[in-house]
């Protein structure tokens, strides 16, 4: 289990901390992956339940078991990973998802067939922690769109990228952006590459009582918005960086959403079809969640906006589809 294999195409990097409870359904859907040349590293961050003895009940040669010497967290654990990796392509895994059979071909079939691309993601299914299958996740798909999307939020789900390993061993996970190690790395990459999100349901991404703590659910938000701040200097004024991401993290609590919603539509703020678009849909979003039913059909029957904005509008209400 745990000799080299020779040569691979194919690295894939599975971090475990305590995953006892979902950890064979996700190493059973690598294994059982239609494309099959490839190293499976299953890094052991100093688990303390049955995870070890889990994986090595499974007498697969890709797999290559490593333990860490103590609990080392996410981030260092992802970055040994990517370190020990050697196959052509690097491929992501959590513990506690699900990969369907034919995500690895699809997406390495798109890799090589487009070599302007050097990372792509994937749509999702929401399951729950019995497995029952919940909404379905849709994300930007091309490069323009995921561009404009990571100034509103992360443009991929983690454990359904692969690109090419040489970006990953050349930009690794920054430990200055805990939790939100994923969303920095992406934003760092569009200065090397281009990114795509096949429009493929690819992995069953599992959402249940102890994927994220409060602790990291703070630490996330902190490394999210010290990241905004940074990636919105080069395209938005300074001075209202700050009300931007209060209302693209925060549902604009601390803001008056319905008038810097409206100053932003009339003050062009940039040439991009997309970026109006999302912030639309945040906006639409916010007065959902705040049950402010009557400030959207306010806007559509009078008009309150430029007539572009208006339509883009008319055409976000029925949609039902899920945009993390």
């Amino acid at each position: 289990m745990c000799n080299a294999i020779p040569f691979v195409q194919l690295s894939v990097v599975m971090p475990v901390y305590n995953a006892e409870k979902y950890l064979s359904e996700a190493i059973e859907s690598i294994l059982q992956q239609s494309f099959e040349d490839f190293e499976f590293l299953i890094i052991n961050d100093g688990s303390t339940d049955r995870s070890k003895d889990i994986v090595l009940q499974y007498d697969d040669p890709r797999i290559i078991y490593v333990e860490n010497d103590s609990n080392m967290g996410l981030i260092a654990t992802l970055n040994r990973g990517i370190k020990l990796a050697r196959g052509l392509f690097l491929a992501r895994m959590d513990a506690d998802d699900i990969s369907v059979k034919d995500r690895f071909a699809k997406q390495i079939a798109f890799l090589k067939n487009n070599p302007n691309y050097g990372l792509c993601g994937s749509t999702v299914r929401i399951i729950d922690g019995k497995g029952q299958r919940k909404k379905r996740v849709m994300l930007p798909i091309t490069d323009t769109e995921i561009r404009t999307y990571s100034y509103f939020s992360s443009p991929l789900i983690h454990p359904t990228v692969m690109g090419y390993t040489h970006l990953f061993k050349s930009n690794l996970y920054s430990d200055d952006y805990k939790t939100a190690e994923d969303y920095e790395l992406w934003v760092r990459l569009f200065e090397c590459t281009c990114l795509y999100n096949l429009e493929d349901d690819l992995l069953f991404y599992r959402v249940h009582d102890f994927n994220v703590s409060k602790t990291d659910k703070d630490s996330g938000l902190d490394s999210s918005v010290r990241l905004l701040r940074r990636h919105l200097k080069c395209v938005i004024d300074e001075d209202i960086i700050d009300d931007f991401i209060a209302f693209v993290l925060m549902d604009a609590k601390e803001l008056d959403a319905d008038s810097f919603f409206h100053k932003m539509l009339y003050e062009k703020i940039m040439e991009d079809k997309y970026f109006y678009y999302y912030f639309i849909k945040r906006w639409v979003g916010i007065c959902i969640r705040n049950k402010s039913y009557l400030k959207i059909i306010d806007n559509v029957i009078f008009r309150k906006m430029p007539v572009k904005y208006f339509l883009m509008l008319l055409r976000l209400i029925p949609m039902t589809r899920t945009i993390v």
